[in-house]
């Protein structure tokens, strides 16, 4: 006898200690199927999940300025996952590969409240540099 449970099929050496286990803890198999089922969905979809590496800051990044920026973000009610952390920090290596200073990029931002880093309207603009915004 095959019985299906859900989209599941169930074999008979299967079931019998489906009842076995349910006379032991004095459940209902459902009950006990159910319990196994919920297990088994809750660990697919546990690995079905992406996972996301910490951020590592890069060496190039003044850390005061970015934990600065950080604390802005949580300011704007951002959240800071690792995610939106890894997100911000390959938007600045973008950036800084096509020419712009990253710590110049994160003083616009945390300057005009932004939650995220854009590129600088002007490259050239030296009237403020990050150096100056810490000392």
């Amino acid at each position: 006898m095959t019985v299906r449970a859900r989209s599941f099929r169930i074999s008979d050496e299967l079931w019998d200690r489906v009842l076995k286990a349910a006379d032991e803890q004095d459940r209902s198999a459902s009950y006990i199927i159910r319990k196994q089922l919920e297990k088994l969905y809750d660990g697919n979809k546990k690995s079905a999940k992406k996972e996301v590496k910490e951020s590592v800051l890069p060496d190039y990044i003044n850390k005061e300025l970015w934990t600065d920026f950080l604390k802005m973000r949580e300011k704007l009610k951002a959240i800071n996952s690792d995610r939106a952390k890894n997100s911000l920090l390959s938007e600045l290596d973008r950036l800084r590969s096509q020419g712009m200073d990253p710590n110049r990029v994160i003083l616009e931002s945390i300057k005009n409240s932004w939650k995220g880093v854009f590129p600088l309207k002007s490259n050239n603009d030296n009237k403020t540099s990050y150096k100056d915004f810490i000392q």
